[in-house]
C-alpha cells in the first residue's frame, strides 16, 4: 500500500548549522515534528528522526565540519598508474603543475580522509612491477625534445620527393625548401613516401635548436622567462640538450618540477613518516592495542603491530607538498619503458593474491571501507599481457615477453588471448578490480589517455577508424603502409601526440558513470581533464540517501534552492559586514538573493541539471512492500555549487522494508 507523503529539505552548505522544519507523519498520519538531516562524508547520507519531541537541528554539509550524526570523512584510496616512456615529459609536468587544483577542488565540496600512491606502466623493470613509487626525477631524456609537428623534408630527400610524392611537397611548411623555420631543425623519415600517413597525421617535426638553456626559455616561456634564465640558470624552465655534439642536434627539454623536492632517500622517508601508522590488515592506529584482531588485548600472536607503512603512499599531510616529486616518475629511453602496461600495473599493485608480486603492499594500503579510485594517465595504447600472472605451476608470479620489440608500438593493433593474441582480455582486468570491492559501486576508474578531439560523435568514430587503419596497416591504398606507420597519433597539442587508448576506453566504460574518459590531448594540458575528473568524484559521492522505499519513481521531485547569498546566475549578490550577509533586495536578473527555485527533471545525461534513481551500496538499503529492492538514493547528473538547498518530495511505501538506524521512531 502506498503510505504518506514525505517531505524533506536539506542545506548543501559548506558552512554552518540549520534545522529544518517538515511535516513527517507517523503511521497514524497524527503527528508533525522536526526533521533531522545530515549529509555525511562523501556518501551523502539522508538521516531521518521521525519522534514525538523535535530531535536537535544538525550541520548540513557536502563537507562536513561538525554533524552529530556523523562528523568523519569519508576515506578514498587513490591509485595513480602514470606511463613513465620517453614521450611523457611534458604531461607529466602537466599533472604535477595541476595536482594541487585538482585536489582544491575535491576538497571544496568533500571531506576526504585519502591514501594516495603512484605506480608507472613498467612491468618488466626490476624495482618497478606495480611497487608504489617515490623516486626524485633530476632531469628528463633529449627524447622529450620539444617538436611541433609540421611537413619537412631534408634538404637531400626534397628532390626525389618533388618528382615522386608531389603530395608531400603539396603540405609543406615553408616552400619551396620544405624546410622549418629559422632557428629550428627538421626532423623527419629518411624517405618522403613516409612522411604522410593515411589518416592525415605527419611523422615529421620541426625541433628548436639552442646554444644556452635561456634560448629555449625565450622561445617557450617569453622573453621575460629567457632573461631571468640567462641571469639565474636555477630560474630556467628548460634545457638545451646537444647529445651529438652537433650545433644541428640540439634541442630544448623541459625541467621536471622537481627542483625543490628532496634527494630518493629523504623523499621516501619524509612520504611514509608522513602515512601515520597502520596494522598489517591497513587499517590506521596509534598504538599495537589498536591492531587486536583476535580480540585477546593484542599479543604478539598473528595480531602484526601499529608500524609505519613500509610502502610509500601520501595522505592529507603529505599530498600537497610531495605529489610533484612522486608524481613525476620519470620519462626513461629504456626498451622495457616502450611496453605500457596500465591496467596490469593496476591490478598487480592492488593484488592481495597468494604469489602476487605486491601482495603485502596491497593488503596494507587497501582498506575495506574507503572508495578506490584508479586514475591512469599515458599517451600510448595499453600493452598489457596475458602472460602478467602467477604461474599455477609453481605459484610463482610472471611476466614475459610475449609481445615482440618491434610490435610495442602497435599494440593496439594486438589481439587479446582469447583471440590467438598476446595481450590480456581486458574483460578479466574488469572483473578483478570489481572484485577487489564487496559493493563494485565503491570503484571509480579514470583514465586521461589519447583519444578524437571531435566533438561530433560520427565524426569521432570515423577518426578512430582512420587512425586504426593508419596504425595496423590496413590503408585503402596498400601503398600507404608504410615502415614509419608505427608513429600514427590520434591527437595531438602542445604536450604532444598521442595514440587512441581503445583498451582504456573499454576498461573505463565498463564502469558505467564511475568510469571517467578524458583526453590527455590538450593545449592547457592535463588540468581540464582532472577537473572532469573531479566533478565527477563529487558527483558520485554527493548522493543523497533516501531512508524509504519509493512507492512511485514518476512522482518523485526534486528541486534545488540557491544557493544562498547567490543569483540564479551564480553571481554574488551579498555584501560581507562584520560576521553577516547583507543580502541586496533583489539580482540583476530579477531573482532573489537567496537564488531561485529550479524543479530538476530525472534523466540520465551527464553535465545536465537533472537527477537519478539509484540502487547505491553506500546507502542503507530499501525494499517495497513486495520485497522488491528500490532505490534509495537521489544522483545528480550535474555539479551543484556549495551552498545549494535540495528539497526532495516524494510518496513513501510505509509498509516496504528500511534499516530502523536510518529511520528512527516509526
Amino acid at each position: 500500500m502506498k503510505g504518506h507523503r514525505l517531505e524533506s529539505s536539506i542545506q548543501a552548505t559548506q558552512l554552518g548549522i540549520e534545522r529544518q522544519k517538515t511535516g513527517c507523519a507517523s503511521r497514524d498520519g497524527l503527528s508533525s515534528t522536526w526533521l533531522s538531516l545530515g549529509l555525511i562524508g562523501l556518501g551523502s547520507s539522508l538521516l531521518l528522526a521521525c519522534n514525538n519531541v523535535p530531535s536537535k537541528g544538525t550541520d548540513f554539509a557536502l563537507k562536513v565540519t561538525k554533524s552529530e550524526a556523523n562528523s568523519a570523512p569519508v576515506k578514498v584510496d587513490f591509485l595513480w598508474v602514470v606511463d613513465d616512456s620517453s614521450s611523457m615529459c611534458q604531461e607529466q609536468a602537466s599533472l604535477a603543475d595541476s595536482f594541487d587544483d585538482f585536489l582544491t577542488r575535491l576538497e571544496t565540496f568533500v571531506s576526504l580522509d585519502y591514501r594516495l600512491a603512484v605506480v608507472t606502466t613498467d612491468m618488466l623493470s626490476e624495482g618497478f612491477i606495480s611497487q608504489f613509487r617515490a623516486d626524485k626525477t633530476d632531469e628528463f631524456p633529449f627524447a622529450c625534445v620539444q617538436k611541433a609537428s609540421a611537413v619537412c623534408l631534408r634538404p637531400e630527400v626534397l628532390p626525389v620527393a618533388e618528382a615522386s610524392f608531389p603530395q608531400v611537397v603539396d603540405q609543406c611548411l615553408n616552400k619551396p625548401e620544405c624546410q622549418c623555420d629559422p632557428g629550428y631543425e627538421c626532423d623527419s623519415p629518411s624517405t618522403a613516401k613516409n612522411v604522410l600517413n593515411c589518416n592525415g597525421t605527419v611523422n615529421s617535426g620541426c625541433r628548436k635548436t639552442c646554444a644556452v638553456d635561456a634560448d629555449c626559455d625565450r622561445a617557450f616561456a617569453g622573453d621575460a622567462a629567457g632573461d631571468a634564465c640567462a641571469s639565474d640558470p636555477a630560474q630556467c624552465a628548460y634545457k638545451c640538450l646537444n647529445p651529438s655534439g652537433d650545433a644541428k642536434g640540439t634541442g630544448c627539454v623541459r625541467r621536471p618540477s622537481t627542483g625543490s623536492c628532496p634527494d630518493t632517500a629523504t623523499l621516501r622517508d619524509a612520504v611514509i613518516q608522513g602515512a601515520g601508522k597502520v596494522c598489517d590488515n591497513g587499517d590506521s592506529c596509534d598504538a599495537d592495542v589498536d591492531c587486536d584482531t583476535n580480540g585477546d588485548g593484542f599479543h604478539d600472536d598473528g595480531d602484526g603491530g601499529c608500524n609505519p607503512p613500509p610502502y610509500p603512499w601520501l595522505t592529507n599531510k603529505t599530498a600537497k607538498d610531495y605529489f610533484k616529486c612522486v608524481g613525476v616518475v620519470g620519462a626513461d629511453q629504456n626498451i622495457n619503458k616502450n611496453l605500457e602496461q596500465g591496467i596490469n600495473a593496476a591490478l598487480w599493485a592492488l593484488s592481495e593474491a597468494k604469489g602476487a608480486p605486491n601482495a603485502d603492499q596491497s593488503r596494507k594500503f587497501l582498506r575495506d571501507d574507503a572508495y578506490l579510485v584508479v586514475v591512469m594517465v599515458s599517451d600510448e595504447e595499453d600493452c598489457s599481457t596475458a602472460d602478467c600472472g602467477i604461474d599455477p605451476k609453481d605459484g610463482k608470479w610472471k611476466c614475459g615477453w610475449s609481445v615482440r620489440k618491434e610490435d610495442f608500438g602497435k599494440c593496439g593493433c594486438l589481439a587479446d588471448s582469447r583471440n590467438g593474441g598476446p595481450l590480456l582480455p581486458v574483460s578479466v582486468a574488469i572483473n578483478q578490480v570489481k572484485a577487489l570491492k564487496a559493493d563494485p559501486g565503491r570503484v571509480l576508474v579514470a583514465a586521461i589517455v589519447g583519444d578524437s578531439q571531435a566533438t561530433d560523435p560520427v565524426q569521432k568514430d570515423l577518426e578512430r577508424t582512420l587512425y586504426a587503419q593508419s596504425e595496423c596497416g590496413q590503408c585503402p591504398n596498400p601503398a600507404d603502409n608504410h615502415a614509419d606507420r608505427a608513429k600514427t597519433y590520434i591527437c595531438q597539442s602542445g604536450s604532444g601526440q598521442a595514440d587512441f587508448g581503445r583498451r582504456y576506453a573499454e576498461f573505463v566504460s565498463a564502469f558505467g558513470s564511475n568510469g571517467i574518459l578524458t583526453n590527455i590531448c590538450n593545449d592547457a594540458g592535463i588540468g581540464p581533464a582532472l577537473d572532469t575528473i573531479a566533478d565527477r568524484i563529487i558527483r558520485v559521492f554527493t548522493k543523497v540517501c533516501l531512508p524509504r522505499p519509493v512507492a512511485d519513481a514518476s512522482e518523485l521531485a526534486v528541486r534545488t534552492i540557491g544557493p544562498a547569498g547567490k543569483c540564479s546566475d551564480l553571481s554574488d549578490c551579498c555584501t560581507q559586514q562584520s560576521d553577516s550577509c547583507k543580502a541586496s533586495p533583489s539580482c540583476g536578473d530579477g531573482s532573489k538573493c537567496k537564488g531561485i527555485a529550479i524543479n530538476l527533471p530525472q534523466g540520465t545525461e551527464p553535465d545536465t541539471a537533472s537527477f537519478q534513481l539509484s540502487i547505491s551500496g553506500d546507502c542503507e538499503s530499501v525494499s517495497l512492500s513486495e520485497g522488491v529492492p528500490s532505490p534509495n538514493a537521489v544522483i545528480f547528473n550535474s555539479l551543484l555549487p556549495p551552498g545549494t538547498g535540495i528539497e526532495i518530495d516524494y510518496e513513501a511505501d510505509y509498509e516496504g522494508r528500511a534499516d530502523e538506524d536510518a529511520v528512527q521512531g516509526q
